[in-house]
């Protein structure tokens, strides 16, 4: 992590939790994704958009998000270690995975498998949902309003969590609109603002910040029964953290 986004980082968390109880429970944070780090090959940049999040019980994350790329709009799967999918890749089965539907959801289940909603071609359908896990279809073809939601069991299994309402197969190509950025609080004058990190610098791994207080006011993704949270961090006009929160102890 370069020394800018650091201490920029430990500024934010650090201003976020100066009004913080003494009855609160304090948490550690670490950065799991942020612009400039390097997973599976892929360099994230600062107008990566997160849209959803998954949290297992070992404290492991998978999150689903998109970027711009020359001029195209692309969506994966990662987890804090893995590119587990992109869009557009064939299957062995001969699947094609056309996009990440808006709302796509993903999860992880204990043993660190990963399962999202995608929309795909193959010879059972084309332009359906499906659930797949890691690089195989599991449940498809769906015709359901997007967001899908889904759990991934231990044992591999997808549940569909609720009933849904099935629609024609003829439906539009759904497309990824944009967000809304939330602007930051207003920052302590002597907190450094400015993050400049190099679209091609590799960061191999985000420290654990010295920094303890209260769950900052941010979207929280996911949590796990042990208290752990993956919190989203949005700077205005671009640039993101996504990091997850350790309760201490």
């Amino acid at each position: 992590m370069r020394p800018k986004t650091f201490f920029f980082l430990t500024g934010l968390i650090a201003a976020l939790t100066l009004n913080a109880q003494p009855s609160t429970p304090a948490y550690d944070f670490r950065a799991i994704v942020q612009p400039g780090m390097i997973i599976g090959g892929h360099a994230f940049s600062p107008d990566t958009v997160v849209d959803s999040a998954s949290l297992n019980e070992a404290g492991e994350v998978a999150f689903l998000c998109h970027w711009r790329e020359n001029g195209d709009v692309i969506g994966g799967v990662f987890t804090s270690h893995r590119l587990v999918v992109r869009q557009g890749e064939i299957f062995d089965d001969g699947t094609y995975l056309v996009i990440f539907p808006e709302h796509a959801t993903v999860a992880i289940n204990a043993a660190g498998s990963v399962a999202y909603v995608g929309q795909y071609a193959g010879k059972d359908a084309d332009g359906a949902y499906g659930i797949f896990i890691e690089r195989r279809l599991a449940l498809g073809p769906l015709y359901l309003d997007p967001p899908i939601p889904f759990t991934l069991t231990d044992d591999g299994r997808v549940l569909l969590t609720h009933a849904t309402t099935a629609k024609s197969a003829a439906q539009k190509r759904p497309g990824v609109l944009d967000r809304v950025q939330i602007r930051m609080p207003k920052m302590p004058k002597d907190v450094p603002v400015a993050i400049s990190p190099s679209r091609n610098t590799p960061v191999k791994s985000a420290p654990v910040l010295p920094i303890r207080g209260e769950r900052p006011p941010f979207p929280v993704m996911a949590a796990n029964h042990s208290g752990q949270q993956v919190i989203l961090v949005k700077l205005a006009p671009s640039g993101f953290f996504l990091l997850l929160a350790t309760p201490t102890h």
